[in-house]
């Protein structure tokens, strides 16, 4: 090459390929459906996501150009990692603590390999129609399942399990297939994306978990208030954010009228008998009341904390606690305040993200857990100006709205960011991040990103 010819010109070796592309989405799809599929795609995406991101940086030292540094999001999945590696130091069996944070590990690699590689907005598209269709196949599943059953039992989502654990799930994926309503004008894709968030919304209700309902609720309003819609006129914008404001209204009653006629004509139960949403807001002795035993769970979880500030009891000590240990372990008895095990109810988590976070990892957990919800949230909020320029932009922003959202209001009275909700949820967040790099999206992502990287902004 001659002096006349120009720069070299460096191939993008970070464009991520159609075969990432498809093991994500085929990992999002069978992610409600089938168990040991999950574990193989889940697998096969981080060996081809890892290999990709190797070869960039190779390749961009090669040319003399800057690799991606260490950033600030690197640090906020690191520390999260790390307290669920330190958790129970010096009180719980190592074998048990470093064994579960193996699905911290799981978790958290998601989101942190697609932060390191730059998706187009048409292949995040793709994923999250991926996701979408997936989890509708399971919500017919489940209701085939629930015609079957032989007695009364709850919906769930075969491979995601628990009744409350589907509706956290389900809860997110109505938020993505909100966000496909955005993601392309044609009539057709807008229609398939609202038909599927109609009956991914009867779904949840038909699932009745009150705090997945609630953080929905929540997701919605957030979404209606910043309608991240394009338009340069501002008269013109306006207009279709009060069309899309209404439009959500709509789905929501379309939702409702669509779970009454549902129930009306089922001739088996969709529902055990008080299971209903309305029902379980009544006073249920049988549960505990309307908190359903949160309130002795969170007592214990605070106890645990006492005991135990800086890193817990480990993972996976919360469900090692029985009336017959709490008071030898957590030693909460004092000469003011005796240790009655019945103040206590006992369950395999705290029913509460941020309080198991506590009870286990201790403050350290939950300063790493806030830390990382808290920049999602901040991100969220930088990114909506970005989000408004674009519809696919816009279907992006939408989704990772409601991965924050169920992961953070369902996470209050429910154990969010946890196996297959968790990574639906992260790979909300993954997806926000890719879109040109973890720097500002309304930056361009050249084979977007610059010679520096990219910046590590929040």
């Amino acid at each position: 090459m001659t002096a006349s010819d120009g720069p070299e010109v460096v191939p993008d070796p970070g464009r991520v390929t159609r075969a990432e592309v498809a093991l994500l989405g085929a990992l999002l799809f069978v992610l409600p459906l089938f168990e040991v599929p999950k574990h193989l795609l889940w697998l096969a995406w981080v060996g081809v996501s890892a290999a990709g991101w190797w070869r960039e940086r190779a390749a961009r030292r090669l040319a003399g150009l800057a690799v991606q540094p260490w950033g600030l999001w690197d640090s906020a999945f690191a520390a999260l990692l790390a307290s669920a590696l330190l958790a129970g130091l010096g009180v719980a069996e190592p074998a048990r603590t470093l064994g579960a944070a193996g699905d911290s590990l799981r978790l958290l690699a998601l989101p942190w390999l697609m932060s390191r590689r730059r998706y187009r907005l048409d292949q995040v598209v793709a994923v999250l129609w991926a996701a979408v269709a997936g989890t509708l196949l399971a919500t017919l599943w489940g209701f085939v399942e629930l015609q079957r059953a032989a007695g009364l039992v709850f919906f769930e989502l075969n491979s995601v399990g628990q009744v409350n654990h589907s509706s956290i799930y389900l809860a997110i994926a109505f938020g993505c297939a909100l966000a496909l309503v955005l993601a392309d004008p044609g009539r057709r894709p807008i229609g398939l994306a609202l038909a599927a968030a109609v009956l991914l919304a009867v779904a949840l209700l038909v699932a009745s978990s009150r705090a997945a309902v609630g953080a929905c609720a929540i997701f919605l309003v957030l979404l209606a208030a910043s309608a991240p819609l394009a338009g340069a006129d501002p008269v013109l914008a306006a207009r279709r954010r009060r069309r899309f404001r209404v439009g959500l209204l709509v789905v929501v009653l379309a939702a409702t009228g669509a779970y009454r006629l549902a129930i009306g004509l089922s001739d088996k139960r969709l529902q055990p008998e008080g299971q209903s949403l309305l029902e379980k807001f009544g006073f249920q002795a049988s549960v505990g009341a309307p908190t359903s035993h949160r309130d002795g769970l969170l007592r214990l979880a605070w106890a645990a904390a006492r005991a135990h500030p800086v890193f817990g009891l480990g993972n996976d000590g919360f469900r090692r606690l029985t009336p017959h240990n709490v008071c030898q372990e957590l030693r909460p008895a004092s000469a003011a305040e005796p240790c009655d095990p019945a103040r206590y109810y006992f369950s395999y988590h705290a029913h509460s993200l941020f309080a198991h976070a506590l009870a286990e990892r201790g403050g350290v957990g939950l300063a790493a857990l806030l830390l990382l919800l808290g920049a999602w949230g901040l991100r969220l909020f930088r990114t909506l100006s970005w989000a408004r320029t674009d519809p696919r932009q816009a279907c992006v922003w939408v989704a990772a709205l409601a991965g924050w959202s169920v992961t953070v209001f369902a996470g209050l009275l429910n154990t969010t960011l946890h196996h297959e909700h968790g990574l639906l949820a992260l790979a909300t967040l993954g997806l926000l991040l890719s879109v040109g790099g973890r720097g500002d999206p309304a930056r361009p992502s050249a084979g977007q990103a610059g010679a520096d990287g990219g910046t590590q902004r929040w």
